[in-house]
């Protein structure tokens, strides 16, 4: 769980790093990031996907990806990292998404308990939930 701050400097440094690499490794990690994004989107879509090259990429790519963060543990279970504090653009959404990290909103206050709501792993997730518009009315 971190504010959306956090996983955006991750992200920042992330993709600093990624430059450096060599143009046979960017393509291998621009191969994997696809491979995750098609599948958690067609897991929203409700659509049970774990194709070949997804299960390769998760075996190749982000396994190693997870355990440098530190998060070796949280591809294992959906539903495990949480972003609350403050709304997250949909960009860095999309980006721990195709690292096969799919950040889920959480919601609450102090004041009633802590946590309250959430977004639900699989169809219950959806970048959408980051791009509401809300309309004040004025009486």
């Amino acid at each position: 769980m971190a504010v959306p701050r956090v996983w955006e400097k991750m992200q920042e440094k992330m993709q600093e790093a990624a430059r450096k690499n060599s143009p046979v490794k960017r393509a291998v990690a621009n191969w994997a990031k696809a491979q995750a994004t098609r599948h958690h989107e067609a897991v929203r879509r409700g659509v049970d996907d774990n194709s070949l090259g997804y299960r390769i990429a998760k075996k190749l790519v982000f396994n190693k990806v997870h355990q440098a963060l530190g998060l070796g543990r949280v591809g294992m279970e959906p539903g495990r990292t949480y972003v609350g504090g403050a709304p997250l653009s949909l960009p860095t959404f999309e980006y721990f998404q195709s690292l096969d990290l799919v950040l889920h909103d959480l919601y609450g206050s102090t004041e009633a308990t802590g946590p309250q709501t959430t977004n639900l792993p699989g169809m219950g997730c959806s970048p959408i939930q980051w791009q509401r518009k809300f309309v004040v009315m004025t009486l």
